[in-house]
């Protein structure tokens, strides 16, 4: 198996014997199937519940009970948390799963994985022997065609390490400050037509509602770039070769003056609106539950989701769908766990929450009449949360575009553009296993409940893309 040679071939690279290295992979790989047997699926995560989960320290004592846990907790720079405060685990079965396996008898293969970690994660930066070696797993696992050309390997690896210090450079030089307003004039439009959907939610009683708004006109809304810059970008010190260097001591060195700023955070009060760990030249976006935010960095404000000289509707369809479906998340079984305040809180009623749950219920099951690429069943429940982002985002921009048909159109069709993709073979197995459905059921399936698509198109009961009025699901 893939992963078991490449375990095999990295750790007798690292100078273990032939034979020592094929049984320590054999273990390796048990051990992960041992995990992937017992670990709990993604569906399965309580995110109310298991999402910020408290122990304090003596509960650490007690499920380590193999280790002394304090002076493993003081190597990594973690000193004793203050009595009133506690440890936070994001899920407690997952936890017990691990804690389990530190028994002396497995003491060689936690080394021995240990040791893999290390090569696997740090193999850019050692001997070139184990650079091709990871490139070629990779390639591989990925199903690529091709392995990156070594260049390109090399500018990747100094993207990681320093992220920042690109990031910089590249809202400087792609992030004008008229796109920023643009944007925000964009992301103000879709939140008060969110408002307006919220307003008009007859299924919610008034105190959840009254606190649901309150959740929506706190949300604080990032564009393109932090603002402030971390100080260590201006700081650090990278030795070149002549000087004693080498790859593998700078990528130490950043790593730990990382390191060293997020001990420093430990104690200290948690303050809303900080820029996140996503970097500027990121094409993503995200929505922050704890933080009550949404980012948007200048990397995603380009073709085919975004240009600022096109009309209205057409960067609606693309970026102004992105920004619609993370406002949305705030308010998908996840997020609604979280107050204004992004504070793990329940704010629902209970009536209020079982009817969420009854629509939510029937949004899995109308994705499950589905189909992937390869005829299996779509999974509903997994893709639950994503699902309902979908839903909200295209139902408010709907809204924006009004009884107007041509911008209907030019809406869907921005849409639709968005999640054009091709997949591997190997790419098609890996996503499927994601809480994304495929850009073409989210794409069909989104529409096919979408009134306003009706209006645009001439859709009829004989298309495969026509649901009857009456099971066209939404929530917001």
């Amino acid at each position: 198996m893939l992963y078991r040679s490449y375990v095999r071939d990295m750790l007798e690279l690292y100078g273990h014997e032939p034979s020592v290295a094929e049984h320590e992979a054999a273990e390796l790989f048990a051990l992960q199937q041992r995990f992937a047997m017992k670990s709990i699926a993604a569906e399965q995560h309580d995110p109310g519940a298991a999402a910020l989960y408290p122990w304090a320290e003596k509960d650490m004592g007690e499920l380590y009970r193999s280790i002394d846990i304090e002076p493993v907790l003081r190597t990594g720079g973690l000193e004793a948390v203050p009595e009133k405060q506690n440890w936070y685990v994001g899920s407690p079965a997952d936890i017990r799963l691990a804690a389990a396996q530190f028994t002396s008898e497995r003491l060689p293969v936690l080394k021995s994985y240990a040791i893999i970690q290390l090569l696997h994660n740090y193999s850019s930066c050692l001997p070139a022997a184990y650079a091709q070696l990871n490139a070629r797993y990779m390639e591989q696992l990925k199903g690529a065609a091709a392995p990156e050309p070594m260049t390109q390997q090399a500018q990747e690896r100094c993207w990681e390490l320093l992220g920042e210090a690109y990031g910089r450079q590249y809202a400087a030089r792609y992030f004008p400050e008229k796109v920023g307003s643009q944007v925000l004039q964009y992301a103000e439009d879709i939140r008060a037509a969110f408002r307006n959907r919220l307003v008009k939610a007859d299924w919610l009683g008034k105190s959840t509602r009254t606190k649901a708004l309150a959740k929506l006109d706190a949300m604080i809304v990032k564009v393109g770039a932090p603002r402030e810059w971390p100080a260590w970008l201006d700081t650090i010190t990278v030795l070149p070769p002549a000087q004693g260097g080498s790859f593998i001591d700078a990528a130490l060195a950043i790593g730990q003056q990382r390191r060293t700023i997020e001990l420093d955070l430990i104690g200290k009060t948690f303050q809303q609106g900080g820029w996140g760990d996503m970097l500027p030249q990121t094409v993503n976006a995200e929505y922050d539950p704890a933080d009550n935010s949404i980012t948007f960095p200048a990397g995603i404000l380009q073709l085919p989701i975004y240009d600022p000289a096109a009309p209205a509707m057409q960067n609606l369809g693309g970026l102004g769908m992105i920004i619609a479906h993370e406002i949305t998340h705030a308010f998908d079984s996840s997020g609604a766990h979280y107050d204004a305040q992004g504070r793990l809180r329940n704010w629902w009623t209970y009536t209020d929450w079982q009817a969420y749950l009854k629509r939510q219920q029937k949004i899995i099951q109308y994705y499950e009449r589905y189909r992937l690429p390869d005829g299996s069943q779509a999974d509903g429940k997994r893709s639950v949360q994503e699902n309902i982002a979908d839903l909200g985002a295209l139902a408010c921009l709907t809204d924006l575009a009004a009884d107007d048909r041509e911008a209907l159109q030019q809406l869907y069709s921005s849409y639709a553009r968005i999640w054009r993709e091709k997949l591997t073979p190997a790419g098609f197995q890996r996503e499927r296993l994601g809480v994304h459905l495929f850009g073409g059921i989210r794409v069909n399936a989104v529409l096919s409940a979408t009134d306003g698509f009706y209006e645009a198109f001439p859709v009829t009961p004989a298309d495969a893309m026509y649901v009857s009025p009456e099971d066209r699901i939404r929530l917001w």
